[in-house]
């Protein structure tokens, strides 16, 4: 990112993101060497089975950057320029939240929940794979983004509905079915990128393209290595740093000179800069609506989750308000 002088905007460089792709092979090789020299003890006897069972990844890597993107709201003109497209989902996504594991049962409404995680989180990367690629979307882009979100989702529910996928159907469970699925449909979005590159119109789109498809093939490769922690740090990481690298970036830009949000309006007298205050509140908030409980009550954690996927669908659309704020460098 650029530092600014003065009113100078800051800018999101597109090789800041692609490098935290870095994380693909950093992990790969630490558990080559586990598997390699060490018979997998670190998996065995240091790792959880599943990232929640860490204290503080909630409040590190999944609350925080969602408090972030809610913060962004709390700002007047995005209020009447964003209400009448919230007020009416906002009563959609509680009610959602409330009576669906009650209408559908909780493994249903959890699965719903991490299909739309993983159209979320691969949208994002995605998106900006797109913008990279220097192309308008099209059905090929399209299909090959719907692909990897199912082929993700498979993944996704092997891990955290186990239980559930576990169930048998024509001879084989359901995780079975989707290692066979999960594999052809990795194969096919493969295939279907090697086209996308030959088509990018810069030298970062086509790595930023293949760096998302390693990526996939890399968290396959994890998962049926039984490393089920990493197969969600990775995407979780790099999902959660980019979307900060954007939200830092808008709220300097937009609140530098002058501030236009509540919450930098009353921390104004730090005088620290909001692309610093960002990360800062959100962490601090998100962590002490955990410690208090104020915010742990799983009906309220998945309103927030449904909401700042429903937001991130259009304020960061190419006409909306929040885009007037933040540029990028391919």
């Amino acid at each position: 990112m650029d530092a600014p002088a003065t009113a100078t905007p800051y800018r999101v460089h597109s090789k800041v993101l692609f490098a935290l792709y870095a994380i693909i092979p950093a992990v790969a090789l630490l558990v080559i060497a586990d598997t390699v020299w060490f018979d997998q003890g670190l998996k065995r006897h240091h790792l959880p089975s599943q990232p929640d069972e860490w204290a503080f990844w909630t409040v590190i890597f999944s609350m925080p950057h969602i408090v972030a993107s809610v913060m962004m709201m709390a700002d007047p003109e995005y209020l009447h320029a964003y209400g009448r497209r919230m007020v009416r989902p906002v009563v959609g996504i509680i009610a959602f939240a409330i009576g669906a594991p009650f209408l559908l049962g909780t493994q249903a409404f959890f699965l719903i929940f991490a299909f739309y995680t993983m159209y979320h989180v691969l949208g994002q990367q995605f998106g900006l794979t797109l913008m990279m690629l220097g192309r308008k979307p099209d059905r090929w882009f399209s299909g090959w983004k719907w692909i990897s979100v199912v082929a993700s989702f498979l993944i996704y529910a092997a891990i955290f509905a186990a239980a559930f996928m576990e169930r048998e159907v024509l001879g084989h469970s359901l995780t079975g079915w989707a290692r066979y699925a999960a594999a052809a449909l990795l194969v096919l979005a493969t295939a279907m990128a090697w086209r996308l590159s030959r088509e990018s119109r810069t030298t970062i789109g086509r790595w930023y393209l293949w760096a998302n498809v390693a990526m996939l093939g890399v968290c396959y490769w994890l998962w049926r290595m039984e490393y089920s922690l990493f197969v969600i740090v990775i995407p979780r990481i790099i999902h959660d740093v980019t979307a900060y690298a954007v939200y830092t970036v808008h709220d300097q830009n937009r609140n530098a000179i002058s501030p236009k949000n509540w919450f930098y309006r009353a921390t104004a007298f730090t005088r620290v800069p909001p692309l610093i205050l960002c990360p800062v509140l959100s962490i601090f908030v998100a962590y002490v609506a955990l410690r208090n409980h104020l915010f742990f009550t799983s009906t309220l954690i998945y309103s927030l989750g449904l909401f700042h996927y429903y937001i991130e669908g259009f304020i960061w659309k190419r006409d909306s308000a929040h885009r007037q704020h933040v540029s990028f460098a391919v």
